[in-house]
């Protein structure tokens, strides 16, 4: 997907969080539906072929994890935690640990819809050390951040 996808897709969402702030705090269902959805979709993901995506997805005795994005062979090799717009996501690092204890490469992302915390699971040592980047959709440019977000999270990367 071009690059102007996720631009757009970052535009409508600061839309969202700048009209709708209160509605869309209170709900991680509402986040997950107008901001992050359209922004895996502008990275590519087609979140609704089971091949690509699977949202709920069972991790072991961990729990559901909201999204699992599947490389070719149909590994998970993105996992995204969401959380609504209100809560911070540091805050939830350790049930994203949990969910991503076992895997050795890909990428684990925590989300509230504006902030994108990224970790690169290929890193040695423990969660904290995974940690890769953060990107915030709402402050700051907007197509630097479509491009740290396409750079970590186009389908491309993984697919």
């Amino acid at each position: 997907m071009p690059l102007n996808d996720v631009v757009d897709a970052i535009r409508h969402a600061r839309m969202i969080i700048r009209d709708h702030r209160e509605s869309v705090l209170t709900s991680e269902t509402s986040t997950r539906y107008a901001i992050i959805d359209p922004i895996l979709r502008a990275l590519g993901w087609q979140i609704h072929n089971p091949r690509q995506c699977e949202v709920s997805y069972q991790i072991g005795q961990q729990g559901f994890v909201d999204y699992a994005l599947f490389n070719r062979n149909g590994e998970p090799i993105v996992l995204i935690e969401a959380k609504n717009l209100g809560i911070n996501p540091v805050n939830n690092e350790e049930q994203l640990s949990n969910y991503a204890s076992g895997m050795r490469s890909g990428l684990a992302v925590l989300t509230n819809g504006q902030a994108w915390l990224l970790y690169n699971m290929s890193k040695r040592g423990a969660f904290g050390n995974k940690y890769a980047d953060t990107v915030d959709i709402y402050e700051g440019d907007r197509r630097q951040a479509a491009q740290r977000l396409n750079r970590w999270l186009r389908k491309l990367t993984w697919w």
